[in-house]
């Protein structure tokens, strides 16, 4: 077996390594045929591959905690349309490049809706980064006094989805 896991090595397999030959019993006791056990394999592997990608996009974001749309309270801003907010967590907005701000007094959530819906845009594999006004700001002077600005706006420019918090 040592060449088969120097093969997932190569190949950089990281889940079945861990599982195939658990996954071997299972479909040996299961009567699957190769086919089957291969196509379990590569589908774990698959939704590990996918979890990975997504956990990478939430830790390179910079949010400053994990917030989402479901665990919002809506009961809290009955003023606010939840089915609006609900809606927007599809992410159209994002296809058709609109711009979204919450605006209202502090304590109203509106940190955590902006997050709750950059992670949504991070599970569906888009590339988020989240900055106060002022981190922005700072980081973009910097990068101008070091002599990259360009190289900083360019990053910007390849992002799905830019969340700016605390603008006022």
């Amino acid at each position: 077996m040592d060449d088969l896991e120097h093969y997932f090595e190569e190949l950089k397999l990281k889940h079945i390594p861990e599982i195939y030959k658990e996954e071997a019993k299972i479909a040996a006791e299961k009567k699957l045929d190769y086919t089957e056990y291969l196509s379990n394999l590569i589908e774990k592997e698959y939704q590990g591959m996918i979890e990975r990608s997504v956990n990478q996009r939430i830790r390179r974001a910079g949010f400053p905690c994990i917030k989402t749309i479901d665990g919002y309270d809506f009961t809290c801003q009955p003023e606010l349309n939840e089915k609006l907010i609900r809606n927007l967590n599809t992410l159209e907005y994002l296809d058709n490049a609109i711009n979204i701000i919450f605006v209202g007094p502090p304590g109203i959530g509106k940190s955590h809706l902006s997050i709750g819906l950059a992670i949504k845009a991070c599970e569906k594999r888009k590339r988020v980064m989240f900055y106060t006004a002022q981190e922005l700001v700072d980081d973009l002077a910097k990068a101008k006094l070091m002599g990259y600005l360009g190289r900083e706006l360019s990053k910007l420019g390849r992002i799905d989805l830019l969340v700016l918090d605390e603008l006022g």
